[in-house]
């Protein structure tokens, strides 16, 4: 077996462990106080302020950009055992959506390339899910976080910590590492053997059933957006361009549920949010997707 699956990207997990210790010391000595007072003289709704925040590292295009803003918001919310798991998902929805528009993604970058279309092209395919996926956030902040009230949310005041731990590690979680390195390596797993998929795939063109359902299980396994994008467009190389949403819609939504996707390990690992929560949120969320996908075959 090759070691690289083990050793690949390793140094993600290390990253990680040090914005866990940053953060935790940044909300000891209340360093993003500043920030949060800044943004409240303008905005006065505390949970729109934290979509905000949280979606603020989602636009930069680097891996597991939600160990970034989860630890943004973790330092500016605090530790409150209460309040924190419904922040999982929220830290998820909101910075998920880039995949679809943002120039900066492989997912956009990508498709413009092999299919040869124009960005704005590419969003008028991809503007629907879009919608849903910002819809999405809009909806989990109204009715997921009903229960908590403006005044609810407390941000970091101006009081330093007196008890300042003098060994960093104590901030790290040391479950959410290993759920992360878990899910590196079973992705590096189905990365490697990647074009066996797509040599799959093109010998089996001629069921459309069977390649759909490959097409999202693949995307499933592999959990990263590169992948699920190529064979996206070596699938509208087979079957045509007019198949570019169908496609895309199944693959996006494999990606966001695959175990595989780090994101997924660090929001729900990181805030402590039941399993059972966090994927009824992002089974509403696939479906509204994979729905819209399916209903676009019906103009083709």
């Amino acid at each position: 077996m090759n070691t690289d699956i083990f050793t690949a990207n390793y140094i993600f997990v290390l990253i990680m462990a040090g914005v866990m210790i940053l953060t935790g010391y940044a909300h000891t000595f209340n360093v993003l106080g500043w920030l949060q007072r800044s943004l409240s003289k303008v905005i006065k709704n505390n949970k729109v302020l934290l979509v905000i925040l949280s979606a603020i590292g989602g636009v930069l295009p680097i891996e597991g950009r939600t160990i970034a803003t989860a630890g943004l918001l973790d330092a500016i919310i605090g530790r409150r055992t209460d309040l924190r798991p419904k922040f999982g998902i929220l830290n998820y929805l909101a910075t998920h959506h880039y995949y679809l528009w943002s120039p900066l993604e492989k997912t956009v970058i990508i498709p413009m390339a092999i299919l040869n279309v124009s960005y704005f092209s590419l969003l008028g395919y991809t503007w629907p899910l879009l919608a849903i996926s910002l819809a999405m956030v809009i909806g989990y902040v109204i009715f997921g976080l009903k229960d908590i009230n403006n005044n609810d949310i407390i941000f970091s005041n101006d009081t330093v910590k007196k008890d300042i731990p003098r060994n960093p590690f104590k901030f790290v979680n040391w479950k959410s590492l290993f759920a992360v390195y878990a899910a590196i390596v079973a992705g590096n797993f189905a990365k490697e053997n990647s074009t066996l998929i797509v040599d799959w795939v093109q010998s089996h063109s001629g069921s459309f059933t069977l390649i759909s359902f490959t097409a999202f299980i693949a995307a499933w396994l592999m959990g990263s957006s590169s992948k699920f994008v190529g064979l996206v467009s070596v699938l509208c190389g087979i079957f045509g361009i007019q198949y570019f949403v169908y496609f895309f819609a199944l693959e996006y939504a494999g990606y966001l549920l695959s175990p595989m996707h780090k994101c997924n390990a660090i929001s729900c690992g990181y805030f402590k949010t039941p399993i059972k929560n966090y994927i009824k949120v992002l089974l509403i969320w696939t479906g509204a997707v994979i729905l819209y996908g399916v209903s676009t075959l019906l103009g083709v």
